[in-house]
């Protein structure tokens, strides 16, 4: 595990209230060159993104005590330039001002694409 300006390079956080589609996520998502992390709630993940530094995180926008874009702004106090790509099962919430407004690289609706999902991160490992 190899850091890169503080973060852990290939460190993913993911955080989705609902148990299953985390494991399903996370699963996809091991491999050799990453660093999976879950959380399930709002202080989970700044828990965890405070103690691990992920240089990536998957946001689900709803979560029982806050919203993901609250999340991800309390998160960026302490880790500025970390990559997020917000979830959302919400039609509505998928919009530009929002991948603006969180500074996100992508917004995906759920259900997601498993493999949409491991070739946003792989691609950013790899720029």
């Amino acid at each position: 595990m190899s850091k890169e300006f503080g973060f852990i390079k290939n460190g993913v956080l993911i955080v989705d209230d609902d148990k299953y589609a985390l494991e399903e996520i996370s699963e996809a998502l091991s491999d050799s060159e990453l660093v999976v992390y879950k959380a399930t709630n709002s202080d989970s993940a700044v828990l965890l993104a405070k103690k691990f530094k992920p240089k990536f995180i998957l946001m689900d926008y709803n979560l029982p005590d806050a919203n993901g874009i609250k999340t991800i702004e309390e998160i960026r106090t302490f880790l500025p330039k970390v990559e997020v790509i917000m979830m959302s099962g919400h039609e509505d919430f998928i919009d530009k001002a929002t991948l603006n407004n969180t500074g996100s690289i992508a917004v995906l609706k759920k259900p997601l694409s498993l493999e949409t999902i491991s070739r946003y991160i792989h691609n950013m490992l790899h720029l």
